[in-house]
């Protein structure tokens, strides 16, 4: 007992290399597994396109160290090199020498499961300038319209993609920009909606959008001139009329007053004087019914409803009411 007491200190430290060892004896161990490794795809000649559907996994087995295992061997990746791909499909062969392991690691690939070839469409690449429409939601605030048609900076953009894809394409959208409530101009950087863009390159990806929100108002147009059709042997009496018309601030001012009336078709109608109820109907257009109604006495005559419209009213301008609404029409002889 007593000699074992002897040199403690020796023996401790000789116990503490002695488990070293055998640790890292363990640890080196090589034991060899099932890996699933990424796939990455190099060195694609510029003038091609490479199509959907390769892999980017493969299934290897590698024999390493059980120290390498513990720091995962998701550091091995598989690489295809692109380089000599040409138009059509390509098959390539992985490899276990396309597999790069770090420097630093005791690893070495045995064998590619799957897949051990890869075969690749390619298509040519081109480029295709399209135009851009910019996409709205919502409504301006009450009161307040959009007014003309919103202009886009730049209007054209450039597609580079496969020949197939942007074969189909002839515009390109923005994605939506919100008007809800607004109540003055906006512009906006706004990003091309990719949705169904996928694969595809968009120079520039971004545009600016203006739009032009106007208040809407009200404006008279006095004693505009009603016109009958057939011209001879019929006239109407007034033969004018004060519109109010309704539309964008900015484009009221700029309406050819000049050159706005109604156009009135009598050409159903029989002779005589008669009396019509004129009223605002959809579409800038103005509704004669006769008076007293078609259900008059007995053999009178049933006269037709008459209908005008309003000429030379420029876009996103209404008309929401007129006078006089009583008029006399008359056809052939008094």
């Amino acid at each position: 007992m007593r000699g074992w007491g002897k040199n403690l200190g020796i023996k401790g430290v000789a116990f503490v290399i002695t488990f070293f060892l055998c640790l890292n004896a363990e640890t080196d161990r090589m034991v060899e597994v099932a890996c699933t490794l990424p796939v990455t795809y190099v060195n694609l000649p510029d003038s091609l396109v490479r199509m959907d559907g390769a892999p980017v996994e493969a299934q290897v087995r590698v024999i390493f160290n059980r120290k390498f295992w513990q720091v995962a061997p998701g550091n091995l990746i598989a690489t295809i090199d692109l380089g000599d791909a040409v138009e059509g499909i390509h098959a390539f062969a992985l490899t276990p020498q396309d597999v790069s392991i770090p420097h630093d690691r005791k690893a070495r690939v045995v064998e590619v499961v799957e897949p051990r070839r890869i075969p690749i469409r390619f298509e040519k690449k081109i480029r295709k300038r399209v135009k851009v429409f910019p996409m709205d939601d919502g409504v301006p605030a009450e009161q307040f319209v959009l007014f003309g048609n919103p202009r886009v900076e730049p209007e054209w953009v450039d597609l580079i993609g496969a020949e197939s894809f942007l074969s189909e394409i002839d515009a390109v959208y923005t994605e939506q920009v919100s008007l809800a409530g607004l109540t003055d101009d906006l512009t906006s950087t706004i990003t091309i909606d990719q949705t169904q863009l996928e694969g595809i390159v968009i120079e520039p990806a971004r545009v600016e959008v203006f739009f032009n929100i106007e208040k809407i108002e009200d404006r008279i147009l006095k004693l505009r001139p009603i016109r009958t059709s057939p011209r001879y042997g019929s006239a109407v009496q007034p033969d004018s009329l004060d519109l109010v018309v309704r539309g964008p601030a900015a484009m009221l001012s700029e309406i050819p007053e000049s050159r706005v009336r109604l156009s009135l078709n009598v050409s159903s109608l029989q002779s005589g004087d008669h009396i019509y109820l004129a009223e605002v109907d959809e579409g800038n257009r103005v509704r004669y019914t006769p008076r007293p109604p078609n259900d008059g006495e007995e053999g009178e005559p049933v006269l037709p409803v008459l209908e005008g419209s309003i000429q030379n009213l420029p876009d996103q301008v209404v008309l929401i009411d007129f006078s006089p609404k009583i008029f006399h029409i008359v056809r052939g002889a008094p």
